[in-house]
């Protein structure tokens, strides 16, 4: 029966563009999820980007899922990424461990 049914999808989703599609969905009250490209997921409206600077320069990149007090949209600062061994002493002398 699956091939059956998926043949008979296609058949009706092929009469239409995306955004027919979508608006048919809404209007009808059906729950859909759209799969987009990289570039339709880059820019959606809901995706937070945070920046960070490493040792290539700034970057920007989606920002974790968690949120701390920031609005959808916004574009999140993160302290730079430490160059590795940067926090050795600190994290060495945490522990009570003289650095050898």
């Amino acid at each position: 029966n699956r091939k059956s049914l998926d043949d008979i999808i296609i058949s009706v989703f092929q009469r239409f563009n995306i955004e027919e599609l979508k608006d048919k969905f809404l209007q009808s009250g059906i729950a859909f999820g759209e799969l987009n490209t990289v570039e339709g997921l880059l820019n959606h409206p809901i995706l937070r980007k945070a920046s960070y600077k490493n040792e290539n320069g700034d970057m920007v990149t989606v920002a974790a899922p968690a949120t701390i007090n920031v609005d959808a949209g916004a574009n999140t600062q993160f302290e730079n990424v430490p160059m590795l061994g940067e926090h050795n002493d600190i994290i060495v002398s945490e522990f009570g461990a003289n650095k050898k």
